[in-house]
């Protein structure tokens, strides 16, 4: 099942889209307040550009299609996979599973390199344990 993503959506806007909004905003306000102290045009017209660039990156971000598809999940239980950045108990790594790559978490510390199996998913993450050779 393909779940469609709503607008304030934290999949939609992570950290970097909301800081680039408030930069902008921030910015269009600077300029506004610079117009209305020393009456140039050219802040004006910064201010205006700097609006119209927040409203595009809204629309933009609004109107992407995100899905979390949820059939890929079934698929990927038992698998092998490579680490790609370390996993500590505490710290989430990266690991390749199947070509698709997945933030995983561990109960055991895993360096880069090592093979592991995905046990389960939580959420976004994979949970994954280190295959031993014996």
């Amino acid at each position: 099942m393909n779940e469609k993503i709503g607008f304030f959506s934290r999949y939609r806007w992570g950290p970097g889209s909301i800081i680039t909004i408030l930069l902008w905003i921030f910015l269009s306000i600077i300029f506004f307040t610079l117009y209305l102290d020393y009456k140039y045009k050219s802040y004006l017209f910064l201010s205006i550009i700097s609006i119209i660039a927040t409203f595009i990156i809204l629309i933009v971000k609004g109107s992407e299609n995100i899905t979390i598809d949820e059939n890929i999940d079934d698929n990927i239980i038992n698998k092998e996979g490579l680490v790609l950045m370390d996993i500590d108990m505490n710290k989430p790594g990266v690991v390749k599973v199947e070509n698709q790559i997945w933030s995983a978490k561990s109960d055991e510390y895993i360096k880069q390199g090592e093979k592991v199996i995905v046990v389960r998913k939580e959420g976004l993450y994979l949970i994954v344990k280190k295959i031993n050779f014996k």
